[in-house]
């Protein structure tokens, strides 16, 4: 299984696997983190995914092994309306993200 390679992360994770000259086979491409855990807990391959998602909070019985000093990220933002950016949940939702 891997990350739909269309998807932000999935491009992610192809640029990865190409700069290490790494080769899969891919059976299939799913956009959803958590069925992908799914299948792998089910016995149905392994997959490169991003440590985010529900199936951390369920305990997924699936053994996860951590890349190291080889670990990519993904940039995000935050984008409001200027005129918004002193409301209440605008600052809690920044002061969450930092």
């Amino acid at each position: 299984m891997r990350y739909d390679r269309n998807s932000f992360g999935g491009r992610l994770v192809t640029r990865f696997l190409r700069e290490r000259q790494i080769e899969v086979k891919v059976a299939l491409e799913l956009d959803e983190l958590e069925a992908i855990v799914k299948m792998v807990e089910c016995g149905l391959g392994v997959s490169l995914l991003p440590e985010a998602g529900l199936w951390l909070e369920h305990g997924a019985k699936v053994r996860v092994i951590r890349l190291g000093e080889l670990t990519f990220f993904r940039e995000i933002v935050l984008l409001q309306r200027y005129s918004q950016r002193n409301q209440p949940i605008q600052r809690l939702f920044a002061n969450c993200l930092l």
